[in-house]
């Protein structure tokens, strides 16, 4: 909705609920008048119904206030676990898709949220390889141990020791 629509939409708005107002609230001072209610009862009324109007105008702003937040705490929910993904990985993370920083910007929060979902997904799969890789070149190193302790042992003589190489000096 582009800005002319929003005030196009607004101004009829105001338009429809003025005219409509005006219609209602004229009925009033009649009704009042063949109740036989005093003139502090018609005052009474127009302040509950200003009352009534304002709370009217607020909730459905205050709803969608509260949906921003929720979808606001989603978005950094998901955001801190991609950076948490990024600090592990460290600068060799290489990727073609947005930087967190760069997915802040989007206002839609919805879209943003997918975005840094998606982005959140690629670190995964990426961490997930990246462990896989590292155990398997541990598990190459500690097999190459017995071939690397073989080695050593060839190269030196064995050493006889004796009784007394354990047993303590005493003067």
């Amino acid at each position: 909705m582009s800005a002319q629509e929003t005030t196009t939409t607004l101004t009829d708005l105001l338009n429809s609920l003025h005219r409509h107002l005006k219609d209602q609230i004229q009925l009033l001072p009649t009704l009042h008048l063949q109740l036989g209610l005093s003139p502090s009862a018609l005052e009474d009324d127009f302040r509950a119904l200003h009352a009534e109007l304002v709370k009217g105008v607020e909730r459905p702003v205050e709803a969608r206030q509260k949906e921003v937040e929720e979808w606001m705490t989603r978005c950094d929910m998901v955001e801190h676990e991609c950076m948490r993904y990024s600090k592990a990985l460290g600068e060799n993370v290489q990727s073609s898709s947005n930087t967190i920083e760069e997915l802040r910007n989007d206002l839609v929060l919805p879209r943003r949220y997918n975005l840094v979902m998606e982005r959140q997904e690629k670190l995964r799969q990426v961490s997930v390889l990246e462990f896989v890789l590292e155990t398997q070149m541990i598990i190459i190193l500690i097999s190459a141990l017995p071939l690397e302790t073989r080695a050593i042992g060839d190269t030196y003589e064995p050493v006889a020791l004796t009784r007394t190489d354990f047993e303590p000096n005493i003067f």
